[in-house]
């Protein structure tokens, strides 16, 4: 990738730097990893000297956070910084060029997901500043709600003079719920070429294979907040959402289109790792389970766990010593 200059031109679009620190990144990532590789050495070591459960256990989760540390890496090794225009869009490709658009709009829950905060999503989209021919809208009900439907019914009706309103006035916040909300924010879209089924995190599904398939992406980070969202509000829809997030990711990694398989071969290394970071996330309870047990339990039965420091200091012999520095 080439680096550009921090200048744009009139018909750029981005302009990319690469993080001076990244040279320093790269010494720390493999001067790390000689640590690691000294660590499960002495793991392989004792266990053979002196097989154990505790030691195994040790073994595996040091195994798996290495592991996580290595796909890690990819995030690091070259990072960049970017700064995006989207305003010269119109003027570097013109109206007439500008691509076909579609929008998936995803809800499954109405209680959750209240069917007021989807329609404001959907009119917001609407609205964008965008030829009308090349925009489409789609809406995926997965629960098949009737208040949705209903909703979307009203919606309809409301569109007819909300989207001039918005055209004619310019408005920047197009979501009625944030506009008459008075608060900051866009909208929570989710703007993608067509929704990968077959795991329930479709999003980065979705993303990952239209990497495979050779499409290139640019992460766009504005001053202003892109889109507002919902998160879940109490103890249990978060870990009804992290649930739901490891069976997904896990069911791509044990999918054909494994990123350390598929990704690599179809993408590139470091993409394939990076997605594969994403696909093994919930891999972290492994190491999390045991180090959070395996300490107390080995106090409580009087195991040792870790090595003992043999370079201990003799406290008898602490005064003689203090006296000679005292006498220097």
């Amino acid at each position: 990738m080439t680096t550009l200059s921090t200048k744009p031109k009139t018909s750029t679009l981005h302009t990319l730097k690469v993080d001076p620190l990244a040279p320093y990144n790269r010494v720390h990532s493999l001067l790390y990893s000689l640590g690691i590789l000294a660590l499960l050495y002495h793991h392989c070591t004792t266990l053979l000297a002196s097989p154990s459960f505790l030691s195994l256990l040790l073994l595996l989760a040091d195994l798996v956070l290495a592991f996580m540390w290595g796909l890690v890496q990819p995030f690091r090794w070259r990072s960049v910084r970017r700064r995006e225009f989207p305003d010269r869009l119109i003027d570097t490709v013109g109206r007439k060029n500008l691509p076909a658009l579609d929008v998936f709009i995803c809800t499954a829950d109405p209680h959750k997901e209240p069917p007021m905060s989807v329609v404001s999503t959907a009119l917001s989209v609407m609205a964008f500043d965008y030829p009308t021919d090349r925009l489409s809208v789609y809406v995926s009900d997965d629960g098949g709600s009737e208040v949705t439907l209903f909703a979307f019914m009203e919606a309809a009706m409301f569109a007819r003079y909300w989207l001039p309103f918005c055209w004619e006035n310019g408005l920047q916040e197009r979501s009625p719920e944030v506009y008459f909300n008075s608060s900051i924010g866009g909208n929570s879209d989710k703007m993608k070429i067509g929704f990968r089924y077959g795991s329930l995190v479709e999003d980065y599904h979705t993303g990952y294979r239209l990497q495979c398939e050779g499409w290139k992406s640019i992460f766009c980070d504005p001053e202003r907040p892109a889109f507002a969202g919902e998160a879940p509000k109490n103890l249990n829809d978060v870990l009804g959402q992290v649930k739901r997030w490891c069976i997904g990711l896990l069911e791509v990694a044990i999918s054909n289109h494994n990123p350390l398989t598929y990704g690599i071969r179809n993408a590139s290394l470091p993409m394939g790792l990076c997605y594969a970071y994403y696909a093994y996330w919930g891999s972290w309870c492994i190491p999390l389970t045991i180090y959070a047990f395996l300490p107390p339990l080995a106090l409580a039965y009087q195991k040792r766990l870790f090595p003992e420091d043999t370079s201990s200091i003799n406290f008898e012999n602490w005064p003689d010593v203090a006296n000679s520095v005292g006498e220097v």
